[in-house]
């Protein structure tokens, strides 16, 4: 899983620089868009486009098929041919995701996600100032209530995860407790 996540973002952010010389980020990134929503509106292609036994020739056809109509840029299907050869298109989705997180990054935004127990705005606005104070960037802040934390909180940014959840506490609690009846 590791191994894969550094795939992707290596391919992720040869087609970010590759873009960036050709002045075509924001271009790129349409093209990526429409080949997503062409590829998940239709799960007969999604499926054989990322099945490790469909054939190269298959595939290719089928992603030829896919893009016609949709008048992508050559630096976004040679991406997608490298992908093909490769046999690395089954990871097409989450290489858009982090091209997306990149062009943020580069424009001076963190994504940032977080997990609260019950919708506090404020708690939201003063998380988002603090990462903010922090990273020096402008933050783009998803909240979420789940219940299931019981209190506190949990910040996700990138790879990153801040778990000052009271269920995480309790669990940590119970694991020292544990650990002395051994």
């Amino acid at each position: 899983m590791i191994r894969q996540k550094s795939i992707i973002k290596k391919y992720a952010k040869t087609l970010y620089e590759i873009a960036k010389e050709q002045s075509s980020i924001e271009g790129v990134k349409k093209d990526l868009n429409a080949i997503s929503e062409k590829l998940s509106n239709n799960k007969h292609y999604e499926k054989l486009m990322f099945s490790q036994f469909s054939p190269y020739k298959m595939k290719k056809m089928f992603i030829n098929t896919a893009l016609d109509g949709l008048n992508i840029r050559d630096v976004t299907r040679n991406f997608i041919e490298v992908l093909l050869v490769n046999n690395r298109i089954s990871m097409l989705y989450d290489m858009i995701k982090f091209f997306n997180e990149i062009i943020l990054f580069e424009s001076g935004i963190i994504r940032a996600s977080l997990t609260i127990c019950s919708r506090q705005e404020d708690m939201g606005q003063f998380i988002k100032e603090q990462l903010k104070s922090a990273s020096g960037k402008e933050i783009l802040l998803e909240s979420e209530e789940n219940k299931e934390i019981l209190g506190g909180f949990i910040i996700r940014v990138g790879n990153k995860v801040l778990d000052y959840s009271l269920r995480n506490r309790l669990n940590k609690l119970k694991k020292y407790l544990n650990e002395g009846k051994e």
